[in-house]
């Protein structure tokens, strides 16, 4: 599925992007953290994997092991500053692997 050391990085630190809210929502009693006001915030490089972890969160990595993996991964928002590779060199227009449609939560560019 992918091809090379760089693409397999890129895919373990996407995973982990989009699991971070569910464990966030499974400690929120314990922290006093809303559930509903959780997102994501990265920079450059990082601002891209926030994009995709906003339009992305209903595919999942691994099989479910625990009540963890059950908790849905959707940002409730995503700040991407200066984000890095976002669109198409051509045409200028949104990369594929960004998918947005009606689940896509608020989303802020700087």
């Amino acid at each position: 599925m992918i091809g090379n050391n760089k693409m397999k990085g890129f895919f373990l630190i996407f995973c982990l992007l989009i699991e971070t809210k569910s464990y966030a929502q499974n400690l929120s009693a314990k922290f006093n953290i809303d559930t509903n006001k959780i997102g994501v915030i990265r920079f450059s490089a990082g601002g891209n994997l926030s994009a995709r972890a906003a339009t992305n969160f209903k595919l999942k990595a691994l099989d479910s092991t625990d009540k963890i993996d059950k908790i849905p991964s959707r940002p409730d928002s995503a700040l991407l500053i200066y984000p890095g590779s976002m669109s198409t060199a051509e045409d200028r227009h949104l990369i594929t692997e960004i998918p947005v449609d009606v689940d896509t939560p608020p989303v802020f560019f700087l």
